[in-house]
């Protein structure tokens, strides 16, 4: 859940990186090699200002023919992430590491002079549901349950998917279940443009379902990358 300050001191103006392969959940880290002199310029201008950057997956159903600003097409939900870490390299480049905030939509791209893309945004919320509230234990469990069965089949490290983020949001640690589950990154987009809890949890749990019914999967399972969850201020 964003803060009330955060929310109202949002510009709703942000960098974004699109990528090939990666889809960005409000409550996870994301580690990233910034060494593009364009990125290395979207995270000089970032620190000076909100310290955000949204993290976009390149749409591959579009074709280059249809792009728009300064790029290929890329899905119009994204993750929006505070920078938390920078370390610059003895060789002038950058890693990082953003905590995922929140989900946004893309509602507009810029016209800019910067040689990245910037977008106009706003947050996305997860849908208030009754139901999901009254459930929100047993919806846990049953995605807790799904993962768990993956990860004790296919981890060299197998264990369990600790429970100890049960006090926040069931939309967001769907989102952190989702952010460990092994699929392509066009399933996990799936899971980030459902904003209904109830159908978030369906879809990771019938992907996991079909995982552990399917082949060992070529993406890593693992749940060793869990972290401490920081303020949303």
């Amino acid at each position: 859940m964003l803060s009330e300050e955060f929310q109202k001191s949002f510009s709703g103006i942000v960098p974004v990186f699109p990528l090939p392969n990666v889809v960005f959940f409000p409550g996870t880290k994301l580690p990233l090699h910034i060494f593009e002199p364009r990125y290395q310029q979207m995270l000089h201008d970032a620190r000076k200002s909100e310290q955000l950057i949204s993290i976009a997956l390149l749409d591959r159903r579009k074709t280059l023919s249809g792009k728009v600003g300064n790029g290929p097409p890329i899905h119009s939900v994204a993750g929006l992430g505070r920078l938390t870490r920078v370390e610059k390299l003895p060789n002038g480049l950058f890693n990082i590491d953003l905590f995922g905030l929140t989900r946004v939509k893309i509602l507009e791209e810029l016209q800019s002079d910067k040689p990245y893309r910037i977008a106009r945004v706003k947050t996305l919320r997860d849908e208030e549901s009754e139901l999901a509230e009254i459930r929100s234990a047993q919806v846990l469990q049953r995605a807790f349950d799904a993962f768990n069965k993956v990860l004790r089949k296919y981890s060299r490290f197998p264990g369990e998917f600790l429970t100890r983020f049960q006090g926040l949001p069931l939309g967001m640690l769907l989102d952190i279940i989702a952010h460990h589950v092994p699929c392509d990154a066009q399933k996990k987009q799936a899971f980030l443009e459902e904003t209904e809890p109830l159908r978030r949890c369906d879809k990771i749990v019938s992907t996991l379902e079909d995982i552990y019914q399917g082949p060992e999967p070529s993406n890593k399972v693992s749940a060793l990358s869990l972290f401490a969850y920081p303020s949303l201020n």
